[in-house]
């Protein structure tokens, strides 16, 4: 499978702003974040690829990691691989994971290296709080005031 990457959604040239890498295969899980965010708060890097997605990590250095969890991508080893790297020690690595993984064992995810996760489906809000639980932002992240009351 081709890999489709994303470069750098709504980069700004601020030094300040932060980056995230997702690997994730579904489209529509890949659009969520991509429209849900600021572009002014992230830089948003997208790869459908396991088999380029750590180079591009090597490449890029984000701040954050989203990987998804489905049956084509091996998460799991792509954690692993993640966590290898001397320069993602400290990177927090999120699992996007299908519902069906909630009863994950949360001593085995944190073996792998995984700091967190979400469940799928998902929407913006819950995206929202895990950048801001990891990145320590404190600038607006959704495109939209949507959740301003939440």
């Amino acid at each position: 499978m081709e890999g489709r990457y994303l470069p750098g959604v709504g980069v700004t040239g601020n030094s300040m702003s932060k980056s995230i890498l997702v690997l994730e295969q579904n489209p529509e899980i890949q659009g969520l974040i991509a429209s849900s965010l600021n572009p002014d708060s992230i830089e948003i890097h997208q790869e459908s690829n396991p088999e380029s997605f750590l180079s591009k990590a090597i490449e890029l250095r984000p701040d954050l990691i989203f990987v998804g969890n489905s049956e084509q991508i091996r998460s799991y080893e792509t954690c692993r691989g993640i966590r290898a790297e001397e320069a993602f020690d400290k990177t927090p690595l999120v699992l996007l994971a299908k519902g069906s993984d909630a009863d994950e064992d949360p001593e085995t995810l944190a073996e792998i290296g995984i700091d967190d996760r979400i469940l799928k489906p998902f929407d913006a809000f819950k995206l929202k709080q895990q950048l801001r639980k990891h990145l320590s932002l404190k600038q607006p992240l959704l495109e939209s005031n949507e959740d301003s009351g939440r």
